[in-house]
């Protein structure tokens, strides 16, 4: 019996100390991979030191990393390509990049994280009556709003059916429109969605987009497009939330209109409110990256984007959230939108 509690008492003592020891795992290289939207100047100056907290961080978490390096390709394609043949084990690449050139191996893994506002409610009472009340956030995304000018007739009628949801096509279709280019996401391409979703004609020959409005100026400018819609020479206008905390306007409004209005909030009023804009994401091939792999190498990613002062602030990155496929669908249907 003795034996068997002097047994006892050394297992005890050891579980401790064997329980504090972590398997590591070796890794020969890390590859990481952005494109040339990102600004390589400014990540070129600092890579050295990301690619050393990388090791780190990752080594704390059981990952001996014997070489991280940072690449720069030619495009989209061409860094999806890499992380699908292998070359490159995780990029950032835009959300739209990713679904037009995705792979069987290709999946997301996380999206960045920037300086936006956070909508606690997408209910439009909601966004007009305490938009200037919402803080910056830290947000993977970004919405795009429909704005129109209460003090025309056109905009005033649109406001009222939009409160009261009963705004129609035939209420949209014939106003005058003033939009971004057709690539353009804030723009455009997802005020299309919208519009598809809330007049609810599907796809190909019966779908609800700008382009089947009878009355577009396209191409604009941002402050050109907010000039035409004080200045009542366009009813309808589409860019991301909230451009009315831009003060710059309020001289705008006051040259045009006196004391009559305010600011923008009490005269530009939203009418809708697009599906969350996703910012570029990060993605990886899940064949070279393991799934506990996967998981230290976005707790490293979260934990170098967290601090206020992270290098990442340089190339405008508050942080990283974790994304699947399934976030990505608003961005899939639109691009659905258009290829029908």
């Amino acid at each position: 019996m003795k034996k068997i509690l002097v047994l006892l008492i050394c297992l005890i003592m050891i579980i401790p100390v064997s329980g504090c020891r972590q398997k590591m795992t070796e890794i020969d290289s890390l590859v990481i991979g952005f494109t040339p939207k990102t600004d390589t100047g400014e990540i070129q100056e600092f890579s050295r030191e990301l690619q050393n907290i990388i090791r780190e961080q990752i080594y704390d978490l059981g990952f001996n990393i014997g070489n991280v390096e940072i690449v720069f390709t030619t495009s989209n394609k061409d860094l999806i390509d890499q992380i699908e043949n292998g070359s490159i084990d995780l990029g950032l690449v835009s959300p739209i990049g990713y679904l037009d050139n995705k792979e069987s191996h290709v999946k997301p893994l996380a999206a960045t994280l920037t300086l936006d506002n956070i909508l606690e409610s997408t209910d439009l009472s909601y966004v007009n009556d305490h938009g200037k009340e919402i803080q910056a956030d830290r947000a993977p995304g970004y919405y795009s709003f429909i704005y129109v000018n209460i003090a025309s007739q056109n905009g005033r009628d649109l406001y009222d059916k939009a409160i009261s949801d009963s705004m129609k096509w035939d209420d949209v279709k014939d106003l005058k429109w003033c939009v971004g280019s057709p690539a353009s996401l804030d723009t455009y391409m997802y005020p299309s969605l919208w519009l598809n979703s809330k007049f609810g004609k599907g796809f190909g020959n019966s779908r609800r987009t700008v382009r089947e409005l009878n009355n577009v100026e396209s191409h604009l400018g941002y402050f050109e497009m907010m000039r035409r819609l004080i200045n009542q020479e366009c009813d309808v206008m589409c860019r991301y939330a909230d451009m009315r905390k831009e003060i710059r306007f309020d001289e705008v409004i006051f040259s045009r209109y006196g004391s009559q209005y305010d600011d923008m909030y009490d005269l530009i009023k939203v009418i809708g409110v697009t599906p969350l804009i996703y910012n570029d994401i990060v993605v990886f091939n899940n064949k070279n990256i393991s799934a506990p792999y996967q998981k230290a190498l976005l707790m490293v990613l979260q934990a170098i984007g967290e601090p206020d002062d992270s290098i990442l602030r340089r190339i405008n990155i508050y942080g990283f959230q974790e994304i699947s496929e399934k976030d990505l669908k608003d961005a899939q249907d639109m691009l659905n939108l258009f290829d029908k």
